[in-house]
């Protein structure tokens, strides 16, 4: 379990900024919810179906349990209480006084472990201070105290300065004065390592509603067995005792002759709840990250104002705060104006925030980074024990890549936290540029590459305060020093960084055939390719980098050959025909479009067909032949002459620089990632092209470059870096695509083969339909195919292509797939209807109900 995944089980900081000074810590959901359960159980079922106190006993037992292996100790040495001051009083009052006897304390304890012993004196106990400086005690000087004391009472870790105490030192030097030695620890479990039998004291009073995030009144008391049996409490009741109804009875052995009657269970319900998780998550990584956190913190703290050790010794960290009112103090986490504020790490520095309604499992955008703590939906269960953002770091934000994924989380970040550093590397002159309208730049329906620019570097460094730098290439990650290498114009440089997102993007696949060097062979994935395109066809004025250009006009270009009937295939197709050229399009597959299905893709064909394209289906292409400058491509014992050669068989990950840095790729070939993007290592993260994502029906990771899912998935990640942890989001390939006068799309699986890898049993069915209603003038035929799951009756994908109406139509089963519809569920949709729009049985509707009627019989 992570910070982010505890910050969104907390429902206290997902609306404000929770700066506390080591008094409380607010409980996740989940452990709230274990103590509401087990008390409604408790009232509502155990007195008819049960018995209540056999209940609470069996309950009382396994905190005891938990507690125990929480700090090395046995279940019978621990006394479930209801604070730390409760239990020290408990000691207090099992201890025979009398007049004269000394009680030793340090001026660093909080009132849980002053008033007491300020009770005792009234009955003649003398009661010592030890004074300290900067939070250290004097061994000599408490040795000095101790020496004739009948009890010392101090803290493990201060609540005043952030230090921690030598707990066995001075635990030894009371014992060797003859003292009983009793330790306030409610700052310890949960955050460090505690074991009771190192320490050596005789008891040990703690709480769970710090550290542990548990609730109040789930407190606990450890007494030495050994110990515990010369003690006589001074209030006693039935759970204290062997034999409640023996004419004498006997206290009950250990620790549990402190607890008393009825108390209500729930609190140490919660209590182990708490203490599991804490387990689960592991005290060396929770002392690891509290410490990195604590020590971020006091990096960004002037000397003058310091008052806890450097570097600090736990997460709290003492901070001098002169003047400013009450209220401020309090908001800033500070105990009371003019003295420490007390700040634990890993808070988000800014508050004023928008007030929203989130879904379940969504984090706060605001709030303490406690390291504990264990998520209860159930896609966090599979996550593993890393830590979240570097909120209190002083280094930037570095995003590698700027485009869709990269600056949709820069400017997301800013957003929510224009208090942050955030650099953007991006090794060319673009940013932020609509690459699924390249083939229509090509085409000539629009105007100029800068059309496609959605935002410019400009206004991202001037209106957005991004420090973004365009002809700059990262070429190299270093994970342990958390900085990258970065290429410029001015020479090679590291850049730190507290968090690092990865948006390298993809790039086209080339093919490994003679010929790809050639002078007019082209792929499509970045700008500049299609201002080269443009100008080697002769549409645009040449350029140095465009050779022959000038000798080539529209008139004579002649032939294209376009490579992959893919996406960027066919769209490249209508493109290069919009010009007047003889298109060839070769596939080595039986179909063009493979993802959108044999059906869609058998209509597609007949339509490029009729536009006069040249179908080589099935056909691999050996090599592009030329000797400067492409002049054919060879098919099998086939040369077909061309002018010009665009290949276009796909995208592949960017994941070079990942992969050398040792970051984990998935079985795609993508960056692996989990739910909020994150990698395998807790300070990088990955989104966009260049990562993974879970398919919303198989639940497998997946890789769909599409430009929705990078957008999505970079401003979820800019978002979990502001503070709010927010998942990146499942992805179903919902996709459409245009060819001449026909549109396609598709979502989901629509290959029965894919699905049934998958663990499915397919069933499709392919209807036509009208897109308007059949009086109404200008209606198309839309074909729909729609596959659902025989066992479970749910819908696992669709694909359409038509002239009208079916771009939009494919988000209605898309929504289906998020929703995880059956196909009965899908068929009784209530959609909108008009003549103009469509039919009273919309397609999807009608191809819904063929196929409910398919899985039912």
């Amino acid at each position: 379990m992570t910070p982010l995944e505890l910050r969104a089980d907390v429902p206290a900081l997902q609306e404000t900024v929770y700066l506390n000074h080591g008094a409380h810590g607010p409980s996740p959901r989940y452990v709230v919810d274990a103590a509401d359960e087990f008390l409604r159980t408790h009232e509502f079922d155990s007195p008819t179906a049960g018995d209540p106190y056999a209940d609470a006993f069996e309950s009382f037992d396994r905190t005891r349990a938990a507690v125990a292996s929480l700090v090395g100790a046995a279940p019978d040495e621990i006394a479930l209480t209801e604070s730390t001051t409760a239990g020290i009083n408990a000691i207090a009052g099992a201890v025979d006084w009398e007049p004269g006897d000394v009680v030793v304390r340090t001026d660093l304890e909080h009132p849980a472990g002053t008033l007491p012993w300020q009770r005792l004196e009234r009955e003649g106990v003398e009661v010592r201070v030890v004074e300290t400086t900067d939070g250290r005690v004097d061994v000599d000087a408490f040795a000095d105290a101790v020496a004739d004391a009948r009890l010392a009472c101090f803290s493990a870790v201060t609540w005043t300065h952030g230090t921690r105490l030598p707990v066995g030192e001075l635990v030894d030097v009371a014992h060797d004065a003859g003292a009983f030695a009793l330790v306030d620890a409610v700052q310890a479990p949960g955050q460090m390592p505690v074991d009771v039998r190192e320490w050596g004291a005789d008891a040990v009073a703690a709480a769970g509603h710090k550290w542990l995030l548990g609730l109040w009144g789930g407190g606990f008391l450890y007494v030495d067995a050994d110990t515990a049996r010369e003690l006589t409490p001074r209030a006693v009741g039935y759970r204290g005792v062997e034999t409640p109804t023996a004419a004498s009875p006997t206290y009950a052995a250990g620790a549990r002759r402190f607890e008393l009657g009825s108390a209500n269970p729930a609190p140490h319900r919660a209590l182990r709840e708490a203490v599991d998780a804490v387990r689960e998550v592991g005290l060396s990584t929770i002392e690891d990250r509290v410490g990195e956190l604590a020590g971020r913190l006091v990096a960004g703290v002037p000397d003058e104002r310091l008052l806890s050790p450097t570097p600090p010794e736990w997460g709290l960290v003492t901070i001098d705060v002169p003047g400013g009112d009450r209220r401020t103090a309090r908001r800033r986490g500070c105990r009371r104006p003019g003295t420490p504020a007390r700040c634990r790490p890993g808070v988000r520095p800014r508050g004023q925030h928008r007030r929203r309604d989130r879904p379940a499992g969504r984090g706060p955008r605001t709030g303490v980074v406690t390291p504990a703590g264990r998520g209860r939906n159930s896609k966090k269960e599979q996550y593993s024990l890393r830590s979240g953002p570097d909120l209190t770091a002083m280094d930037p934000t570095v995003v590698v890549g700027g485009d869709a994924a990269g600056m949709s989380a820069a400017s997301k970040l800013k957003r929510e936290r224009p208090d942050r550093e955030v650099v953007v590397f991006e090794r060319g002159e673009w940013v932020s540029y609509g690459a699924c309208g390249l083939p229509y730049y090509v085409k000539g329906a629009v105007e100029s590459l800068e059309d496609l620019v959605s935002i410019t570097p400009e206004s991202f460094v001037d209106e957005r305060g991004i420090d973004l730098r365009t002809n700059h290439e990262v070429t190299a990650i270093d994970r342990e020093a958390r900085t990258v290498t970065v290429e410029g114009p001015d020479g090679a440089f590291e850049q730190p960084y507290s968090d690092l997102l990865l948006a390298t993007g993809a790039h086209a696949v080339e093919p490994p055939l003679d010929g790809m060097g050639l002078d007019g062979v082209f792929t499509l994935h970045e700008m500049d390719a299609a201002a080269d395109i443009r100008r080697y066809i002769g549409l645009d004025a040449p350029g140095a980098d465009a050779p022959g250009a000038d000798e080539r006009g529209v008139g004579d270009a002649g032939t294209v050959g376009v490579i992959g009937g893919g996406y960027v295939g066919v769209e490249m197709v209508e493109a290069f025909a919009a010009h007047g050229l003889e298109v060839h399009l070769f596939e080595m597959l039986p179909h063009v479009l493979g993802p959108f299905g044999p059906e869609a893709a058998a209509v597609v064909e007949d339509h490029l067909r009729e536009q006069g394209v040249h179908l080589h289906l099935a056909t691999p292409v050996d090599a592009v032949l030329g000797d400067d400058r492409v002049t054919a491509i060879a098919t099998g014992d086939e040369e077909v002459p061309v002018d010009a050669a665009l290949v276009g068989v796909g995208v592949a990950p960017n994941v070079d620089l990942a992969e050398r840095a040792g970051i984990e790729l998935g079985g795609t070939g993508a960056v692996a990632t989990d739910e909020y993007g994150r990698t395998n290592d807790e300070h990088v993260y990955a989104a966009g092209d260049c990562a993974e994502a879970t398919h919303v029906v198989t639940g497998e990771p997946d890789h769909v470059p599409l430009a929705l899912t990078a957008n999505r998935a970079g401003r979820a990640v800019g978002q979990t870096l502001a503070g709010d942890p927010t998942p990146v989001g499942e992805i179903a390939g919902t996709a459409a695509a245009k060819a001449f006068d026909l549109a396609v799309a598709r979502t989901g699986l629509t290959d029965e083969e894919r699905a049934r890898e998958a663990g499915f049993d397919p069933v499709s069915v392919s209807i036509t339909a009208e897109s308007r209603a059949h009086y109404y003038p200008g209606g198309e035929e839309i074909r729909v195919t729609l596959l659902g799951d025989r066992p479970s009756g749910r819908v696992l994908g669709a694909s359409m292509v038509g002239r009208e109406g079916v771009a939009k139509r494919i988000d209605t089963v898309a929504t289906a797939l998020h929703a995880g519809m059956t196909v009965d569920q899908l068929s009784y949709l209530d959609l909108s209807y008009a003549p103009p729009f469509g039919p009273v049985w919309d397609p999807v509707l009608t191809a819904a109900k063929v196929l409910d009627g398919k899985l039912e019989g």
